[in-house]
C-alpha cells in the first residue's frame, strides 16, 4: 500500500507546472518587458531633449560671445557717410549727426534700405579682425546683425569704405527658431554718468525726448552737445533674445569708454 502511494506521488511530481501556471509566469514576463521597455524609451527620450537642450543653450551662448566681441571692439570713429541715393540713411550719418552704431526696431527701414538686406537689427565697425594670413585688407569690419525668416544672421564686409549696398563679404546664420529680438540703447554723458534713460534705438531721438531729469543731469555747458551725446555710441546695449526652445534670454553688453 504504501509503495503505491510513493509511486503516485513522484508520477504527479514529474508532471511539471500546469496550463495555468504557465500563463500566468508568460504574462509576468510579457509585462515586466512592456514596461521595461516603456522605461527605456522615457529614458532615452529624456536623453535626447536634454541633448537638444544642451545645444540651444551653446548656440545661444556662442551668439553671446560674438556679440560681447564685436561689441567690445567697436570702432571709436563713426560710420561712413553713404553714397547717394540713401537719402534717409544720409540724414543719421551726416556732418550734423555721426553715430559709430545704427540700431533698433525703429531704425531698421533705414537699415534695410542702406543694405538691400532684410530684417537689419545693429551696423557697426569693429577693430582687430584677424588677418593670419596677412591679406591686404583692412583689419576694421562693418558688421550687420539682422533676423530674417525667424534666423539670426551676422553679415560682414572687408572693407569700411565699401558702398553700404555691396553684397556682404561673408554671412554667418547664428541662431534659428528666433521668435523675436528686442534692443535697447543706454546713452552716456562725457564724464561716463549714465543719468539718461534706456533708449529703443540708436541714434537716440533729439532733446525733446529727454526728460526732465536728464536734463538737469547735464550741465549748461554740455547741453549744447547734448544731441552729439546720443548720436555718439551706447554706454551699454541690452539685448534680449526669444527662442521657441529656452523663452525669452537677456544680456546686456557694456561697450568701451567714449
Amino acid at each position: 500500500m504504501s509503495s503505491r502511494m510513493v509511486r503516485t506521488a513522484d508520477q504527479r511530481g514529474s508532471q511539471g507546472f500546469t496550463l495555468i501556471e504557465l500563463l500566468i509566469a508568460m504574462s509576468l514576463t510579457a509585462l515586466i518587458g512592456v514596461l521595461s521597455v516603456r522605461f527605456l524609451g522615457a529614458a532615452m527620450d529624456a536623453e535626447a531633449r536634454s541633448a537638444t537642450l544642451l545645444e540651444d543653450v551653446n548656440a545661444v551662448e556662442q551668439v553671446w560671445q560674438l556679440l560681447a566681441s564685436d561689441l567690445e571692439q567697436i570702432a571709436m570713429h563713426t560710420l561712413n557717410q553713404p553714397a547717394v541715393g540713401n537719402d534717409v540713411f544720409a540724414a543719421l550719418v551726416s556732418e550734423q549727426s555721426s553715430p559709430a552704431l545704427v540700431g533698433g526696431p525703429g531704425r531698421r527701414a533705414v537699415l534695410d534700405q542702406a543694405t538691400g538686406l532684410t530684417g537689419g537689427l545693429l551696423l557697426f565697425n569693429r577693430h582687430g579682425w584677424d588677418n593670419p594670413l596677412q591679406e591686404a585688407r583692412s583689419e576694421v569690419q562693418r558688421v550687420l546683425y539682422r533676423l530674417a525668416d525667424n534666423t539670426l544672421i551676422r553679415d560682414y564686409w572687408q572693407e569700411n569704405n565699401q558702398r553700404y549696398s555691396a553684397p556682404p563679404e561673408g554671412s554667418l546664420h547664428l541662431l534659428s527658431s528666433v521668435r523675436d529680438i528686442e534692443i535697447q540703447f543706454l546713452p552716456a554723458l562725457p564724464d561716463g554718468n549714465s543719468a539718461l534713460n534706456w533708449r529703443s534705438d540708436w541714434p537716440a531721438a533729439d532733446m525733446s525726448t529727454v526728460t526732465k531729469s536728464d536734463q538737469d543731469s547735464v550741465s549748461e555747458e554740455e547741453a549744447g552737445g547734448a544731441p552729439q551725446i546720443l548720436d555718439a555710441r551706447p554706454r551699454a546695449v541690452a539685448i534680449t533674445l526669444e527662442t521657441e526652445a529656452l523663452g525669452r534670454v537677456q544680456r546686456l553688453f557694456a561697450l568701451p569708454g567714449i
